[in-house]
Order: C-alpha cells, then structure tokens, then sequence
C-alpha cells in the first residue's frame, strides 16, 4: 500500500507531538488491535462470564484496569461480538482507553453524575455498572437519532436511574438553569478528530483526517468545557478527554479553560498502565500553564488506543 498525502502529513505530525517516541506510534496504527470488552455487571458477574467464553473457546487475558478483558483469541467460526455472550448483553464491547476516564472520574453512589456528551453510551453504562445502578446519572447528546439509540442500548444493558436529555450539551445551562452547580461529576469525553483511532494499515483508513478539523473541533471543545463547567458543582471533580493527539484539542483546549475559571484547578491523574507521558506545557514555543503536566497523554500500543485525559476540581 503506498503512503499517501494525507499520511506523510500525519506521521509529521506525530513526530511534532511525540518526537522520541513517533515511531511506535505509528506503528501502532498499522496493527489490528484486538476487541476488548468489560463484562456488565448489572446483568451478570465477571466469573461466570469468563468462564462461559472460556467454555465456547474464547481466549481470554485480564487487561491493567481491573474490569477490562482483553479477547486475544477466538474459535474459528466467530468473533465475540456474533457470541450469544455479547448478543445477551452479558459483555460490552469497548475500546481499553475508553474506559479511563471513567476509571479517572471515579464515580460513587448517591453521587448526581452528568456525561456530557454521553452518546452511544458506553461511558454512560460503564457509571451506571460501577456504581451498580445507585449513582444519579444525566447524559445529554443532541443528535436525535444517536439519542434513540443510546436509550434503547443503556435499556438493555440493564441501567437504572438515569435521565436522558435531548439537547445541545451548549444549552444546558441556559435552559435549564436548575442544573447549574448541581452536579459532584462530570464527564467531557469530547466529539475530536478522532486520531487515536487511525488505522494506517486500511486504504480509507485517513479518508475523514485533515489538519484543519483539530482547530475547527477546538472551538467546539471548549464551548462544551466551559458550558460544563457551569454545571459543576463547588468541590466537583470534571473529567475532560478526547481520543486525539493534537495539542489544539487537547492542552491548549485545558490551557483555555484554567484561564478562563480561575476557582478551577487541575489535579494529578494515576493509571494502572506504563504506557503513558504527561500533557505537554509547551507548544509552538508557546509556555501555558505549568499545571498541564497533571495531564496524561495514553501511548497506543498493540492493545490500546491513544488518549488525552486532564482532571479538574473546582474550588
């Protein structure tokens, strides 16, 4: 397969970002990364589970985060997501780095939790399983017909206890001016250009990739940001992340908002994984704030995607 335009663009890019590290980043979009999947535990538990993909001859391995699998194998015929396992609801299939900033978030019962841009659900029903259904849960999207399908997903997956809002996450605030600081957690996982997930080794694997979407998508960014943090309670925890690798995305996005609310502060995040590096505080010779070393830039790898994830509080 020859390199195309779009390609070369985008090496140079990860050269900028991770410039003692671009090689295996690349080469990390070139391979098909296993499925990976979290059992949901408000339906089942993890043993069985295991035990009955097991059973159908689905290779298996625990992943670092404590209710991540990884389905390194699968019997000739199938793939886990055509298993009755998956079918019944009993796993939910996710991306590894999806489930971080969750894991960052920290959700706990009786806490009022708003995922704010919370189609298809996934982060959604991952709340609502480690809280086992006793967390108070708003995910808001406004696309209509991915709203629909959200519903119908947390529905099966067995989720309780949540309120879905059929709104731009933008408009929240002013519409429903009740929900201003009402909320101890909120999670941003912010529509990006989508870079972590690149796959080099497909023809129309960059079909949809160009350097302008990071700073159209910037400005979108941090309207849903700023918006959220309206809505975050004093003492609330706000989890801000993207699956993208450009600054303008992503620090500079965090930068923006640290200056903007200064009752707002970053604080240190902690993974159970090594393939991590801290959010950059320099770029294009341009210093911002020293506290973005509290970020975490996630390295793809065989297993997983790349990620951002910052975590702020406000005082």
């Amino acid at each position: 397969m020859h390199t195309t335009d779009k390609e070369k663009d985008f090496v140079e890019k990860i050269k900028k970002i991770y410039p003692s590290n671009w090689e295996n980043v690349i080469a990390s979009h070139k391979v098909n990364k296993p499925k990976t999947f979290r059992v949901n535990t408000l339906l089942t538990n993890e043993d069985d589970v295991i035990k009955l993909l097991e059973k159908n001859n689905f290779l298996v391995k625990k992943s670092e985060i404590s209710f991540g699998y990884i389905s390194a194998k699968s019997p000739n015929d199938k793939t886990i997501s055509k298993s009755n396992v998956f079918e019944s609801n009993l796993i939910y299939i996710q991306e590894l780095a999806s489930m971080l900033p969750v894991l960052v978030l920290n959700p706990q019962k009786d806490e009022q939790i708003l995922d704010f841009c919370a189609a298809p659900g996934s982060k959604t029903g991952l709340i609502a399983a480690l809280t086992n259904n006793e967390s108070k849960i708003t995910a808001v999207e406004k696309g209509r017909n991915r709203f629909f399908k959200m519903k119908e997903l947390l529905d099966n997956q067995g989720v309780k206890n949540v309120r879905e809002i059929l709104m731009d996450a933008n408009l929240v605030a002013k519409k429903l001016p009740d929900l201003i600081e009402s909320f101890d957690k909120i999670l941003v996982d912010a529509p990006c250009s989508n870079e972590g997930s690149l796959n080099l080794a497909s023809e129309s694997g960059m079909k949809y990739w160009s350097e302008k979407e990071a700073r159209k998508l910037s400005k979108l960014q941090k309207g849903l940001l700023n918006s959220a943090l309206k809505l975050l309670k004093k003492g609330g925890t706000l989890v801000y992340s993207t699956c993208t690798y450009s600054v303008e995305e992503n620090e500079q996005v965090v930068d923006w908002a640290l200056k903007r609310w200064p009752d707002v502060k970053l604080v240190e995040i902690e993974l159970p994984i090594s393939n991590v590096e801290k959010g950059r505080v320099v770029w294009n010779d341009k210093k911002m704030d020293k506290s973005l070393d509290k970020t975490v830039r996630v390295l793809p790898n065989e297993e997983w995607n790349g990620f951002f994830i910052s975590k702020f509080v406000k005082e």
